[in-house]
């Protein structure tokens, strides 16, 4: 069977005292469907559905907002029921990246669940909407009119204590996820410590598609403001 191989590419950034550090990283994939069988935990689902925020969720945002929370909450039965799988479904991305994975989230203890929050919501849907016509391959922390990543957040309020993640996905936001946490040719891990920050209570989705139909997705994170 002739599998078709895509460039993914996916981009983190964080702000911190000293300063902002950002990271760019790429892997090839195979473009086969991924899809989870498992039953979602109602209980995360019914405390999603209490915030504005996710009641307005797309589909693909409403995915990817109920994974990061049970990855948060069950890492341990992430990496099984999750990750395990989709590395099997993918081989190629098996590797250093992926061991450190595995082994970071058999050592994580659960963290605090994410609220959904709208502005941080209206922020990372504008984003992924401005990245999605960009051409395929290009994606930035800068707008298109060249407003940096803390401006974006300044401009709905949020002060202090903010990061964003960035990624494509050529199928689901859950694979854009999955290869957030990942994290291949990024050496820092940079969105895995955003997606593992205990700090960050807030969150903001944003899923946009581009011509081609693959997906971007934009996570912005923040402390309680």
């Amino acid at each position: 069977m002739l599998l078709q191989i895509s460039k993914v590419l996916f981009l983190s950034l964080f702000f911190h005292f000293l300063g902002i550090s950002q990271e760019t990283g790429s892997v090839d994939f195979d473009d086969r469907p991924f899809q989870l069988t498992i039953k979602k935990r109602s209980f995360i689902l019914d405390r999603l559905d209490a915030y504005e925020a996710y009641k307005i969720a797309l589909p693909e945002e409403k995915e990817f907002l109920y994974w990061s929370n049970f990855a948060r909450l069950f890492p341990q039965n992430f990496r099984d029921s999750v990750v395990i799988p989709f590395l099997e479904w993918q081989p190629r991305l098996k590797g250093t990246y992926a061991n450190s994975l595995l082994k970071d989230l058999l050592n994580q203890k659960p963290l605090t669940f994410l609220e959904p929050y709208l502005p941080l919501t209206e922020a990372a849907r504008t984003h992924a909407s401005d990245l999605a016509r960009l051409k395929t391959g290009t994606i930035s922390h800068k707008s298109s009119d060249g407003r940096g990543f803390s401006n974006r957040m300044k401009d709905k309020g949020i002060k202090y204590c903010y990061a964003e993640n960035i990624a494509e996905s050529p199928q689901n936001s859950l694979v854009a996820l999955l290869l957030l946490y990942l994290d291949i040719n990024v050496p820092s891990l940079g969105h895995r410590y955003n997606l593992f920050n205990p700090s960050y209570t807030q969150v903001g989705v944003g899923v946009s598609r581009r011509a081609n139909q693959q997906l971007v997705v934009v996570q912005d994170f923040a402390c309680s403001q």
